[in-house]
């Protein structure tokens, strides 16, 4: 969101957030929505085919997903159809959030080094407590959890250790 963009009193009939990597896109996604309450957030890719942006940017509330190879006419329609409150995705990224959905993840994506981090996040350690025991800072920690979470499609490290748990039984 670029700040400039918003008249400080004024509510944007839109917003239309444009994530880095690292970002907690449900997160931000969420505080748009709460400092906008009026206005659909829409999430913009750089391609379509990025599942766990999507599916972040669902889990956070947007109101559609928008990607640079979209022609301009239809982005104007899907900001427009955004606006009356439908929920705008591309209907290829749509089949295939869906038959995600009914897949398990596949853990065997994650590295050695996120699967033992992740084990270690199930049994409720913090960040600090883990770089400690595996001599990793927690910086380091941060950064192999965020790469995890992407591969899992969560946002949280709640969610990643649930779904651990579901498919360790």
């Amino acid at each position: 969101l670029h700040q400039g963009a918003v008249v400080e009193g004024e509510t944007p009939r839109y917003v239309v957030y444009c994530p880095k990597d690292e970002d907690d896109v449900a997160g931000r996604v969420e505080g748009l929505r709460h400092r906008f309450p009026e206005a659909p957030v829409l999430v913009l890719a750089p391609h379509a085919g990025d599942l766990p942006l999507a599916r972040a940017a669902l889990r956070g509330g947007a109101r559609g997903f928008l990607h640079l190879g979209m022609q301009p006419s239809q982005v104007a329609r899907a900001i427009s159809l955004a606006s009356e409150g439908e929920v705008v995705f591309p209907r290829e990224l749509t089949a295939a959030l869906i038959n995600q959905e009914n897949q398990p993840p596949d853990l065997q994506a994650l590295t050695p080094r996120q699967r033992e981090i992740l084990g270690l996040v199930a049994r409720g350690l913090t960040n600090a407590e883990i770089g400690r025991e595996l001599f990793l800072t927690e910086g380091t920690v941060k950064q192999h959890l965020r790469a995890a979470y992407k591969v899992l499609g969560v946002g949280s490290r709640v969610q990643a250790a649930r779904l651990l748990e579901r498919h360790a039984r």
